[in-house]
């Protein structure tokens, strides 16, 4: 079993747009939308690595059932919760999650903190919501609000865009959470 993980600037809740993108634009806003068409067709889902992280806000029925990957991880589809993915996650002693401050490609970059755009507001409206306003906090879906709550959760954040660190700052990051501190 997996004891401790680093998320280093993850896309956790999915990404809104095409990366670097100004979704204040209108040729932005044109481009995402066409995309969201393909986005959650099984073909392009099959193909398209990233567009299984995709998730219209605008569009949460289309996403919640046809999401191949994402959706399903976060315990999102008709389905129901998966009880495994609770008992896994809840089972972590420490998760770190590292947000890039100035990362572009995950759009928005609040996905790497667990948070995201708000249900059914067009995101060119930028309301966003953190983790612990979410229904992945108040629901629990996937066992994150546990790890919240009694402190196993931590968050952490980089200066630059999208996987640019130092190798002190990772190498820092694993040594918190990767040694042991009776050693």
């Amino acid at each position: 079993p997996v004891a401790h993980w680093i998320s280093m600037h993850g896309p956790l809740l999915g990404v809104a747009g095409i990366p670097s993108c100004n979704t204040t634009t209108l040729l932005c806003q044109q481009i995402d939308e066409f995309l969201g068409y393909l986005a959650y067709d099984s073909v392009f889902q099959d193909w398209f690595t990233p567009a299984d992280y995709y998730k219209d806000v605008m569009k949460l029925l289309e996403y919640e059932s046809s999401s191949s990957f994402l959706a399903d991880l976060n315990n999102e589809t008709p389905r129901g919760i998966n009880e495994t993915y609770v008992r896994n996650f809840q089972s972590l002693s420490s998760l770190a999650l590292v947000k890039a401050l100035g990362d572009e490609t995950v759009f928005p970059n609040d996905s790497e903190w667990l948070g995201f755009f708000v249900d059914n507001v067009p995101i060119s409206e930028n309301m966003k919501y953190n983790f612990t306003e979410s229904k992945y906090y108040k629901d629990d879906l996937f066992g994150a609000a546990e790890l919240y709550d009694t402190g196993r959760m931590h968050f952490h954040s980089t200066d630059g865009p999208h996987m640019a660190f130092t190798n002190e700052f990772l190498k820092a990051l694993v040594l918190q959470y990767f040694t042991d501190p009776a050693a």
